[in-house]
């Protein structure tokens, strides 16, 4: 069984967080939540006394010339970081980072609805979803048939 984790960084941070227990089980989400940055920390200190493979999938963040910056725009930056220092000290978590496009184009409402996997309302919920987006997405990118047989067929 391997644990799978999805990250939404910013101030409200979606997490998505399952197991996919063989190639031939659909990803089992264990809960879905959007957390402030101090539910975050709590929820990487929990993260870090896991003892099996995690593969975490981040959405990677870049900060854009020309464009004021307020500590708003910034915190995903800092957040992440305290990530990739959690991904270096526990050799058990693989970090992948991806762009926030390559979740919002290739998983969309449609295919989490399919899978099960979309929170409702989804105004409430946008950061959460796009956390499993970002799972989902894995999921597509290594091939994992229960996942595109059960959402993009």
């Amino acid at each position: 069984m391997a644990l799978l984790v999805g990250i939404d960084p910013g101030n409200t941070t979606g997490i998505a967080f399952g197991a996919y227990p063989a190639d031939d089980k659909p990803y089992d989400p264990e809960f879905t939540y959007q957390a402030g940055v101090e539910q975050y920390f709590e929820f990487l200190k929990a993260l870090s006394t896991e003892e099996m493979p995690i593969t975490v999938v981040c959405e990677s963040f870049t900060l854009q010339r020309g464009r004021p910056m307020s500590s708003d725009q910034i915190s995903p930056t800092y957040l992440i970081g305290a990530l990739q220092y959690l991904a270096y000290v526990n050799r058990d978590i693989t970090l992948v980072m991806q762009t926030p496009a390559a979740a919002k184009e290739g998983v969309k409402d449609k295919h989490l609805e399919k899978l099960g996997l979309l929170q409702t309302p989804k105004t409430k919920w946008n950061h959460a979803n796009d956390a499993m987006r970002h799972v989902v997405q894995y999921l597509k990118s290594i091939g994992h048939m229960p996942t595109l047989e059960g959402g993009f067929k």
